[in-house]
C-alpha cells in the first residue's frame, strides 16, 4: 500500500512508530489527543481545538453546525466511527464552513423557532408547532413530507438541526 494510501485510510506513516510499538491509524492518534476527558467521544470544546489547532477556526454557527453534521446518532458528541467518516474526507474543514446564504438561512431559521417558542425553553410542544409548521411549509425551511416525518424531533428538539440539513 502507498504512503498516499495509507494516509488517506488515516494509517500511521513510515518512521511514525517505535519498533515494537502498537501500530495506531492517524485518526485514532488524533482522536484520542482530543478527547480529552477520555469519554471515547469528542465534545463540543474537544472538536473546536482539535480545528482551531490544525489551522481551521470556527465561528460558533460553523461549530454547531459541524457538529450536527458529525454526530450522525445525535448523542451530543462525535464517537470515533463518525470522526473516522470525516476524517477521511479530503475538503474535512470545507464541509464545515457556512457560506454567507446558509449563515443567513439558519439565523432566520432559529429567528423563526423563537417565535414559536412561547416560553423560551428551547423547545416547542404540539401547540407551538402548528403555527411553526403552516410557516416552515411557506418559507421553504423544509418539505412538507421532511416536516410531518419529523415532528416529534422537531417538538423535542428544535428547528436548527432540522434545517441544517434541508
Amino acid at each position: 500500500m502507498s504512503v498516499k494510501e495509507r494516509a488517506k485510510m488515516g494509517m500511521p506513516m513510515p518512521g511514525m512508530l517505535k519498533p515494537g510499538a502498537e501500530q495506531k491509524p492517524i485518526s485514532r492518534i488524533m482522536f484520542d489527543k482530543y478527547d480529552v476527558d477520555g469519554d471515547s467521544s469528542i465534545g463540543p470544546k474537544e472538536f473546536k481545538d482539535l480545528c482551531y489547532d490544525l489551522g481551521h477556526y470556527l465561528s460558533e454557527q460553523e461549530l454547531e453546525f459541524g457538529l450536527q453534521s458529525l454526530d450522525k446518532d445525535g448523542s451530543g458528541a462525535i464517537e470515533y466511527n463518525e470522526f473516522l467518516e470525516w476524517w477521511r474526507n479530503n475538503d474535512r474543514f470545507e464541509m464545515l464552513k457556512l457560506d454567507d446564504a446558509a449563515l443567513a438561512k439558519r439565523v432566520d431559521a432559529s429567528a423563526t423557532f423563537r417565535q414559536f417558542d412561547d416560553d423560551n425553553s428551547g423547545t416547542i410542544d404540539a401547540n407551538e408547532f402548528e403555527g411553526l409548521h403552516a410557516l416552515l411549509l411557506e418559507r421553504g425551511f423544509c418539505p412538507e413530507d421532511k416536516v410531518r416525518y419529523w415532528r416529534p424531533f422537531i417538538v423535542r428538539h428544535g428547528l436548527l438541526l432540522l434545517c441544517s440539513n434541508a
